[in-house]
């Protein structure tokens, strides 16, 4: 058993009422799931009432229009939790031995913050709350020190609100082009002895995570981090990135004692659709990597599923691309990699299934849990497809 089993919900690219956040919460504590990984802020919308930057709800929290995957809605979206929506779920939570893990992603994914406060990044110039899916270049600009400033208010305010121990930083797809075209941060580098962008933002990770650590919390970071060495060892790392440089450092950092969170994107994410990762796929994982020795196995903290939501923007699609392939993580949060029998599998979630469907839980049809090739191939096209559009 690990004591790390996590569900993601993103709710920056889509906003999710309290209400149905409670539906999915109450169908983890059903599965023992045992954190909640909320992501509350990205390029795409700011979702935490903040009181001493009231600008970041009022107007970080409103994108003018929605453009996810070619489909475009010619209106305002927006949403934002209040600090009493933001307590009544960690309390939630609370009642069913869930601890939430809230995620202000940083330094890259921060559109919607510079849209009210550009003097934090490089250039200054003002940017928009994104309405559509993507990597942008807007990125904090780690050479100022309003950047430090607002973060510690804003984290100050996160400790006051999200009691429990950990508290997730980001720092993935981090663009380097406004860095490189900044005085101040080549200045900087300069006076750090830094001579590579990955070390230039490792450098700013590890004053967010020791800004963490002051506050006897553990930041949890993105295995992009890994790119250079010197994180901060103190940090526990969560692999997403399944080749190249990604894997063999996350394979590095475990063998070294240094924990991990595993959420393998081709396994893990909730987000593809089925003909990509099926339920039978997701079950079929055996959690570890390729390379980890006997410590790096024990450094595994534990399992997560998240989901993105570029795609995913009602109540009942976000429930079945979870349900029941989330059953499987929580499978193998409890069980490992031991006697691993899907058809026995299928068997055994009936009654859980039901249980769900009580609460109002939508889960996905039979029939579209493990798709026929050519099911797969069509839905695997269109995704790639639906990624490629704006």
């Amino acid at each position: 058993m690990f004591g790390y089993r996590a569900i993601m919900i993103d709710c920056s690219r889509h906003f999710f009422s309290v209400e149905e956040l409670k539906r999915i919460i109450d169908s983890m504590a059903l599965l023992k799931f045992n954190v909640f990984h909320w992501h509350l802020a990205d390029d795409q919308g700011w979702r935490i009432e903040c009181e001493k930057y009231p600008e970041l709800h009022e107007k970080a929290s409103v994108r003018e229009s929605s453009d996810f995957g070619g489909v475009h809605i010619n209106k305002p979206y927006g949403g934002y939790y209040t600090v009493a929506q933001l307590r009544d779920i960690v309390e939630f939570c609370k009642d069913r031995y869930i601890d939430v893990v809230p995620e202000l992603d940083v330094p890259g994914h921060c559109s919607a913050l510079l849209s009210v406060m550009p003097e934090l990044s490089c250039r200054g110039g003002r940017t928009r709350v994104q309405t559509h899916q993507g990597i942008f270049d807007g990125v904090l600009c780690p050479a100022k020190d309003r950047v430090y400033e607002v973060l510690e208010d804003i984290f100050q305010m996160l400790f006051e609100i999200f009691p429990f121990g950990y508290y997730h930083i980001g720092g993935d797809e981090a663009p380097r082009k406004n860095w490189s075209e900044c005085p101040d941060c080549r200045k900087l580098m300069e006076q750090l002895g830094i001579d590579s962008f990955d070390e230039y933002q490792l450098y700013f990770m590890n004053r967010i995570i020791e800004l963490i650590g002051k506050a006897g919390k553990t930041a949890i970071v993105w295995n992009d981090c890994l790119k250079s060495n010197g994180l901060d060892k103190s940090a526990v790392v969560q692999h997403w990135m399944i080749t190249g440089k990604g894997k063999s450092a996350t394979v590095k950092w475990a063998n070294a004692g240094r924990k991990v969170i595993l959420s393998p994107l081709d396994r893990y994410y909730m987000d593809y659709p089925y003909g990509m990762t099926s339920l039978k796929k997701v079950y079929n994982y055996k959690i570890g990597i390729k390379g980890f020795d006997l410590r790096g196995r024990e450094s595994v903290l534990g399992v997560e599923c998240p989901a993105w939501t570029e795609y995913i923007d009602d109540n009942t699609s976000l429930e079945q691309m979870f349900f029941p392939r989330a059953l499987a993580v929580a499978d193998a949060g409890w069980c490992g990699n031991e006697d691993k029998n899907f058809r026995k599998f299928l068997k055994d979630i009936k009654i859980p299934l039901r249980l769900i469907k009580r609460k109002g839980v939508h889960y996905m049809p039979r029939r579209e849990w493990v798709p026929g090739i050519i099911s797969s191939v069509v839905q695997a096209v269109k995704f790639a497809v639906r990624g490629l559009k704006k």
